[in-house]
């Protein structure tokens, strides 16, 4: 009796179905669903954190020497610029309508955890009437106001000299 050998022969599996090839592509679906679910969770955080009622502004505080800045128009830009919630408020749109008043010549607007929102206002501090124009400031710029302050000094010249 002649014996059989003792190997068989199993049929070759295709390449994707191979063990090894099979683990690497659950593994590359498994960390992209992970990624996925990762993003989603980040999108609905921000969403959830983004919507005015989640940690609403309790308390405006402006702080400042002020003494020329039209107060109700200040107030009317609080009132119509902070609504909403913590990190919804928009910060940068506060800034830039307090900063084009005649008389602010810097502000800054912060948030202050959990539900305050602090304005610091920098008036504009005239040294001098510039002609016609306006007012002249302590670093030469001149700026425009209703009413300016008859009792300064008048200055003039041409113009783009008022810084010299």
């Amino acid at each position: 009796m002649a014996r059989r050998s003792a190997t068989r022969r199993h049929k070759q599996r295709p390449a994707w179905l191979q063990k090894d090839l099979l683990g690497r592509w659950v593994g590359y679906l498994g960390q992209l669903v992970l990624v996925g679910m990762l993003a989603l969770g980040g999108w609905r955080g921000y969403q959830w954190l983004m919507h005015p009622d989640t940690l609403p502004i309790r308390d405006v505080s402006v702080d400042g020497e002020i003494q020329y800045v039209d107060l109700e128009n200040l107030q009317e830009i609080i009132k119509n610029g902070i609504h909403g919630g913590f990190f919804s408020v928009d910060i940068d749109g506060v800034q830039q309508a307090i900063e084009q008043l005649p008389w602010v010549y810097h502000a800054s607007v912060r948030r202050k955890w959990p539900d305050r929102v602090t304005i610091s206002v920098e008036e504009q501090k005239p040294i001098a009437r510039w002609g016609d124009k306006g007012l002249l400031n302590r670093y030469g710029d001149v700026f425009r106001v209703a009413n300016p302050i008859e009792r300064l000094p008048l200055l003039s010249g041409a113009d783009g000299r008022e810084k010299i």
